[in-house]
């Protein structure tokens, strides 16, 4: 997700300047047509998201029904799995991730790192990769305490949530 944030700020906002917000609605589905059938996935030479999207069978990915809502006053659940995100450490080894901050050994200063959080286990763990010909090496786990209960997944938490 936060890639596609980021590629729409590169493709999208940062390219024109809108001055009403008929004009980002009149624009905005052609850029996401654009992105999922002519973008390439990066480390899959050809392959467009649609396409890569095809090879997920078992509804680990799908669109949501464009006519639901968020209910009012609904809180999203925290669900059972892992998240990832990649980010580049700064001079003293620090990086920010899920909304706190973190100091790895001075090893890792400059550095790009994996913080992958294990929601159901409230355990964040990060990763160190010199290239992309060696494994992932563990660098550091640490606790991390969640708001509220997780919640095993379920594919109709969707229609629970939305309307």
């Amino acid at each position: 997700m936060e890639r596609c944030h980021g590629l729409c700020d590169q493709f999208f906002w940062s390219r024109h300047q809108f001055a009403t917000v008929q004009e980002v609605r009149a624009q905005y589905p052609e850029f996401l047509h654009q992105m999922r059938y002519a973008y390439e996935v990066p480390g899959h030479p050809g392959i467009t998201p649609a396409q890569l999207r095809q090879q997920y069978t078992d509804q680990r990915i799908r669109s949501l029904n464009p006519n639901w809502t968020w209910k009012e006053g609904r809180k999203l659940p925290l669900v059972a799995g892992t998240v990832h995100c990649v980010r580049l450490t700064d001079t003293q080894g620090r990086l920010s991730a899920f909304g706190r901050s973190f100091t790895l050994e001075s090893t890792y200063r400059h550095s790009y790192i994996r913080a992958s959080l294990a929601v159901a286990e409230q355990r964040l763990r990060f990763f160190f990769q010199e290239s992309a010909e060696d494994a992932p090496q563990l660098v550091d786990s640490r606790l991390f305490e969640l708001p509220s209960a997780v919640r095993s997944y379920d594919s109709a938490l969707a229609d629970d949530l939305l309307l």
